[in-house]
């Protein structure tokens, strides 16, 4: 399979992995590779997702500590302003 058309950025390996694609497949028929070629596209799907959620989790708990320490300097400054009240 020498000429595939390219369809996004040339990294330089495409006939690299098209070679080991064909290597793997062998002589299995095509219809038996295309379950081998479904899950890995499921994969790819459910790792994408993961990834998604973990950087939206990231970015959350990053703002859970943001606030935090908004909320502890706000308590720590409003018991030094009480301290210094006289009764």
């Amino acid at each position: 399979m020498g000429n595939h058309t390219n369809n996004g950025a040339n990294l330089g390996f495409e006939s690299d992995l098209w070679r080991a694609a064909d290597a793997l497949r062998s002589n299995m028929d095509a219809a038996e590779y295309k379950h081998v070629v479904l899950g890995l596209i499921f994969l790819k799907y459910i790792s994408d997702a993961f990834e998604e959620r973990r950087a939206e989790l990231d970015r959350l708990c990053g703002l859970l500590r943001w606030a935090k320490r908004l909320l502890h300097r706000d308590r720590d400054q409003c018991h030094k302003s009480s301290s210094k009240i006289q009764f």
